[in-house]
């Protein structure tokens, strides 16, 4: 029988800890030097005569520096002091700092004054201060002998203390300097962004005033168109009706004379009765058409209504050139007049059933030969100090009314003789005499 082939084992790898790794021991030789020496002698990481040589120089290194501090002297230390050095405003000052020392302080003296030091080795002493720089020295003593620290003291003087004030007047002039430029900036792009609004606004309600326009005239037309078609209709049916009725009285009058004439009344000229039937027969006229009376026109303080609404034009003034938005004391927004300003002044009240608004841009003013006036958007808002416009825009409910303008720019030499005022869908146009 063969023998077999033996495979030899692969050794099992042993994996080490992480804190018996020697950066780890060598970091708490450092910073932690007990355990340090724990984890070196524990772990087999270094051979026994590293480890002693390492124990022995720590060990070494650290009872000199216990020695060293032991016997040397206090250490004063300024805890309000930069590099020995303190700035005050003030003619008293307090001088704080600390003592240290591995034995106990025998005295503490500044400026060979005694200082009393306290329980947790702080101490505070309070001195008079001339203007400019002040020395003081610090002694402190221990049975191992003394320490000295001297510390800068620098009171400011008057020209000092008017130049920083100078300084920060100069500071807080360039900072409100620079937040009114900031809130000036700030105004003008909101007032150039409000006017873009209003422009805006002033587009829209031009477009839709000449949209609405065109179509009342398309509509107007319309029902024009329609009424002369329904007049001819009528008007040929009654001719025709004319017609026949005067065809038929002829009919008969002549079928009559026939049959009462005979031959003799034929042989005498008697069927010349024909011909004055015919004449003495009444001529048939069309009825005259009667044009119901127009009643007259409403006026200035007269309530009309239509639609959802009562309307009643409390007065119009014509003349102003500029109309201006004063807000804060200072002028916002203005308008000024191509030819001059009329201000109408409504009271509009809701007489409908439900909430409901009207638009100003339906109402026009014309002159005596016709011609339209659409209100000004923007001497319209400037004048009620209202960015939509008119407080008339306002969706009132049933029972509410509103007063206000409505501004119109008509050239300089004429006037308004009627305002046309519209309710809206439901409602009808109504001409008030101005």
């Amino acid at each position: 029988m063969p023998k077999q082939k033996q495979i030899p084992e692969k050794p099992h790898k042993i994996r080490t800890r992480w804190y018996a790794t020697k950066p780890v021991i060598i970091l708490a030789l450092i910073f932690l030097l007990p355990l340090g020496l724990f984890l070196m002698w524990k772990f087999p990481s270094w051979t026994k005569k590293t480890k002693w040589i390492v124990t022995a120089i720590l060990t070494f290194f650290w009872a000199f520096v216990f020695i060293g501090t032991y016997n040397s002297p206090p250490t004063i230390t300024f805890t309000n002091a930069k590099d020995n050095k303190i700035s005050t405003d003030v003619a008293e000052y307090v001088i704080t700092g600390t003592v240290s020392s591995m034995k106990d302080v025998r005295s503490l003296t500044i400026n060979d004054k005694p200082v009393t030091i306290a329980t947790d080795s702080g101490f505070a002493h309070k001195v008079i201060l001339e203007e400019g720089d002040t020395v003081f020295s610090v002694v402190a003593t221990n049975e191992n002998g003394n320490s000295s620290e001297n510390v800068i003291i620098h009171r400011a003087s008057k020209a000092e203390l008017e130049a920083r004030l100078a300084a920060e007047k100069k500071r807080l002039e360039q900072q409100v300097k620079e937040e009114l430029a900031k809130k000036e900036a700030k105004d003008a792009e909101e007032k150039a962004k409000a006017e873009a609004q209003a422009a805006k606004e002033e587009a829209a309600a031009d477009k839709q005033a000449a949209k609405d326009q065109s179509a009342a005239d398309k509509k107007a037309a319309k029902e024009k168109t329609a009424a002369d078609k329904q007049a001819a209709r009528e008007k040929a049916a009654l001719d025709k009706q004319i017609a026949k009725d005067k065809a038929a009285k002829e009919a008969k009058v002549t079928k009559e004379a026939k049959s009462n004439c005979n031959w003799w009344c034929r042989l005498t000229g008697g069927d010349k009765k024909k011909e004055v039937a015919k004449e003495s027969a009444p001529e048939i006229k069309k009825a005259p058409v009667t044009t119901p009376a127009v009643p007259a026109q409403p006026k200035i303080g007269e309530t009309v209504t239509s639609g959802n609404f009562a309307f009643r034009v409390n007065s119009v003034n014509c003349g102003e050139t500029t109309i201006s938005w004063v807000y804060g004391g200072v002028i916002r927004y203005y308008s000024t007049a191509l030819g001059k300003f009329c201000r109408l002044n409504m009271t509009v009240q809701n007489i409908g059933d439900y909430k409901d608004s009207i638009s100003i841009w339906d109402q026009y003013l014309y002159n005596s030969k016709g011609q339209q006036w659409s209100y000004d958007s923007g001497a319209t808002s400037n004048a009620a100090k209202y960015l939509y416009g008119s407080p008339l825009v306002e969706s009132m409910n049933p029972g509410i009314s509103i007063t206000g303008d409505i501004i119109y720019d008509v050239p300089s030499d004429q006037s308004p003789a009627t305002v046309v005022i519209d309710g809206g869908l439901f409602g009808s146009t109504k001409t008030i005499r101005l």
